[in-house]
């Protein structure tokens, strides 16, 4: 059986089944550009993180999703039929696929890079990615278009997460060598140490709900012409009172990861909450 071996790095993908590959060897990245042939035998490696994993997975199906923004579309990174089909995203539904909100085309047997799949995605909510197999009449049905299994029987899916803050998308090289065997190299995806900026205006914040990574910075610009601050509920951090136009900057390096409610000290009753990952 030939094998798939996904060099995955922190969190950045989700995969789930396997690809068999061809016989020729071929070299190119998430997008499908060809890159130059990687060794086969290397870790990948990423100068921002360490830590990395190796999953060993089998099959002839594949299917690799990253944490993505909030948009119009989900995005998957790349897919592999054994026969044409289709990828369905499903609700979360206490940790399982739910029901199904949107399906891409249909897709050829073989290999498929940034497949987009039309659907208004919300923040801070996971998704499932699912591969079927078309029943041969070219259109989507989720009982009549069987769900696609690895060399495990096992469903070949994947779940997300859709964020907040600014995503890239991940730097993924897959080689198919001559022998089968296909290496992905990752990147994490997520840009870090980014400035975020919450405006505070007609006496509110203008994120409600802010999730950033550790190392982010928040800028805190008051825009209202009487005097305003962002104090955590439990001290953590304090900016102080803020005149018009005046700002202050949190450095997340220095908070713990976890949930930070906050209030306008003038002003109690102006609530937001910051989430550290």
């Amino acid at each position: 059986m030939k094998k798939l071996f996904l060099l995955l790095l922190v969190i950045p993908l989700a995969g789930a089944g396997c690809w068999s590959g061809d016989d020729s060897q071929t070299s190119v990245d998430i997008y499908g550009n060809p890159t130059a042939a990687t060794n086969t035998n290397a870790v990948a490696t990423d100068n921002t993180n360490s830590n990395p994993s190796t999953i060993v997975l089998e099959g002839n199906n594949v299917l690799l999703v990253s944490k993505q923004q909030a948009g119009t579309s989900a995005i998957i990174d790349f897919v592999a039929l054994e026969k044409p089909g289709f990828i369905a995203i499903h609700a979360d539904n206490n940790g399982k696929p739910g029901t199904v909100l949107a399906t891409s085309s249909l897709l050829g047997a073989g290999s498929h890079t940034k497949i987009s799949v039309a659907l208004a995605t919300q923040a801070n909510k996971t998704y499932f990615a699912m591969l079927h197999l078309d029943n041969g009449d070219g259109t989507f049905s989720e009982t009549a278009d069987p769900v696609a299994k690895d060399s495990h029987d096992a469903d070949v899916t994947a779940s997300f997460q859709v964020v907040t803050v600014v995503v890239i998308n991940p730097g993924v090289n897959i080689n198919l060598n001559t022998n089968g065997s296909v290496v992905v190299n990752t990147n994490t995806g997520i840009k870090v140490n980014q400035t975020l900026t919450v405006n505070i205006q007609n006496y509110a914040f203008s994120a409600a709900t802010l999730t950033v990574h550790k190392g982010d910075k928040v800028t805190f610009t008051n825009k209202d012409s009487v005097a305003h601050s962002a104090v955590d509920d439990n001290g953590a951090f304090n900016s102080g009172l803020l005149s018009q136009k005046s700002s202050y900057t949190l450095n997340t390096a220095a908070l713990a990861a976890g949930t930070y409610t906050y209030h306008c000290g003038p002003h109690p009753n102006m609530k937001a909450t910051l989430i550290v990952q």
